[in-house]
């Protein structure tokens, strides 16, 4: 993203993703992405009708994940 909302977008969604993890015994990719948008979704929803845009996301973002094992050369890749 660009400037501030971006900014503030990428912060937010770090974090997030970073709950999402903790949480998981054994993250996946794909577990891990859909975690961050129902997270990132809780959080707009919980503020849904404040503000100028009345709770309508304007923005989004991009995300690649990547798992590897290396003692069996086996890659997970997700992306949304």
């Amino acid at each position: 993203g660009h400037g501030v909302p971006g900014a503030m977008l990428t912060m937010m969604g770090v974090a997030l993703l970073n709950e999402a993890a903790l949480l998981s015994a054994d993250p996946q990719p794909d577990e891990l992405l859909r975690a961050l948008d129902r997270l990132l979704h809780g959080s707009f929803a919980s503020q849904a009708g404040s503000g100028a845009t009345g709770g309508v996301v304007r923005y989004s973002m991009e995300l690649q994940l990547a798992r590897y094992w290396p003692a069996t050369g086996r890659l997970l890749f997700s992306a949304a």
